[in-house]
C-alpha cells in the first residue's frame, strides 16, 4: 500500500470540511502496512486515532479523526454526530469508477438512511 505523506495544518483543516459533504466525496478507511490507519476521501487523508475508553485522545489535534466506542467515527475538532464504519456492499465501486482499496471501511455519516453512503453499484 501507498505511503501517506504528512498531512499539514491547511491541508487538514480541508479534510475536516470535507466531512460534513461526505455524500460528494464517501469517506473512508484504511490501513497502511505499518498499521497507521487514515480517513480517505477528501483533499489529502487525515489521521485516525483510538480514543480512551470511547472518550477523545487528549492529543487529538484538528483535522484528525478517532475511533469511539463501537466502531463510530467523530472528527476531533467541532460538533458532528459522527460516523459509523461499515464495509463496502458487495459490487460497488469509488466514485471514481475503481474497486474500493483492499480493507476499507466506508464512514456512513450518524442519521443518513442505510443504502445512501454515496457509493456507485457495478454493472450494465
Amino acid at each position: 500500500m501507498k505511503k501517506f505523506l504528512a498531512v499539514t495544518a491547511a491541508a487538514a483543516a480541508l479534510v475536516f470540511a470535507t466531512a460534513a459533504s461526505a455524500q460528494d466525496a464517501p469517506m473512508y478507511v484504511t490501513q497502511d502496512a505499518s498499521g497507521a490507519r487514515m480517513v480517505m476521501g477528501g483533499e489529502a487523508p487525515a489521521p485516525l486515532m483510538m480514543g480512551t475508553d470511547g472518550n477523545k485522545p487528549a492529543d487529538c489535534p484538528a483535522g484528525s479523526f478517532y475511533e469511539g466506542a463501537q466502531a463510530q467515527i467523530f472528527p476531533c475538532e467541532g460538533e458532528s454526530e459522527g460516523f459509523t464504519m461499515m464495509a463496502p456492499e458487495a459490487g460497488t465501486m469509488m466514485p471514481d469508477g475503481q474497486p474500493w482499496p483492499e480493507g476499507a471501511m466506508l464512514m456512513q455519516p450518524n442519521g443518513m438512511p442505510a443504502g445512501e453512503s454515496g457509493t456507485q453499484k457495478s454493472g450494465g
